[in-house]
């Protein structure tokens, strides 16, 4: 049999791997077992022995060994490489709306993400029309998010229209102190008390009761709804 270059260099380096003396802590004797653990010792210690003592005919035979590893391996890669091909044929129509909006390589990397309960297909090549659909439906959430993230880092007030959407990581409680007695306001963060859309301005209610605020921002969603030109947006619709 001919083998190739790169079968012959890593049937060499596994072979010198092989080639020296272990001990019985090398097979983990914690998990199989001492007594097994030591059988499996002596047994790579005595061949390894043999080997360097002279026995040429030992040497040959785990010579040959590596190698035939070797080629199976190539098969196998072979045979998992044809039948990814033959999957990929196979599923050409249902690649076609992704071919379409040129989204290979994003749905590729969907695909290969940890927590993908599509991730499978990623590596058999073999895809479904259900992740397919998945894909679309993140795709579209994804550009809604954009939108959204667009909207959480500009002043509320700037905006027209009846709903928005915004993080509700970017608000938090702020407590005025310019009174006597300090109210509070659900307000964009680093605005100072002065962009809210909850509380704090005589203009909206005041609230003087700060377990009252969190009480509010805690069942807020996020949305936000238009109340005029004057006041932008708040949490009450």
């Amino acid at each position: 049999m001919t083998y190739t270059t790169r079968q012959i260099e890593n049937a060499k380096k596994a072979y010198n791997q092989m080639l020296v003396l272990r001990t019985v802590e090398s097979y983990e004797p914690e998990f199989i077992g001492w007594a097994a653990a030591e059988q499996k010792c002596e047994y790579h210690n005595r061949i390894v022995s043999e080997i360097k003592a002279g026995n040429k005919e030992l040497e040959k035979e785990w010579k040959l060994f590596f190698l035939n590893q070797e080629v199976k391996a190539d098969q196998k890669d072979n045979e998992s490489n044809e039948k990814k091909q033959a999957n990929l044929a196979a599923s050409s129509d249902i690649l076609a709306p992704i071919k379409a909006a040129k989204k290979i390589t994003a749905f590729s990397q969907w695909l290969n993400t940890t927590g993908n309960p599509f991730r499978s297909q990623h590596f058999s090549k073999k895809y479904t029309q259900e992740a397919v659909n998945a894909f679309f439906i993140t795709l579209k959430q994804t550009k809604m998010e954009k939108k959204i993230k667009k909207i959480k880092i500009e002043n509320t007030r700037d905006f027209v229209g009846k709903e928005i959407k915004v993080f509700k990581k970017d608000f938090e409680i702020y407590k005025h102190e310019l009174s006597s007695e300090p109210y509070y306001s659900i307000s964009l963060k680093n605005s100072h008390g002065g962009n809210n859309v909850w509380g704090g301005d005589s203009a909206w209610e005041d609230c003087y009761d700060k377990n009252l605020a969190q009480a509010i921002f805690n069942e807020w969603d996020g949305t936000l709804y238009h109340t005029g030109d004057r006041y932008g947006y708040s949490i009450n619709p």
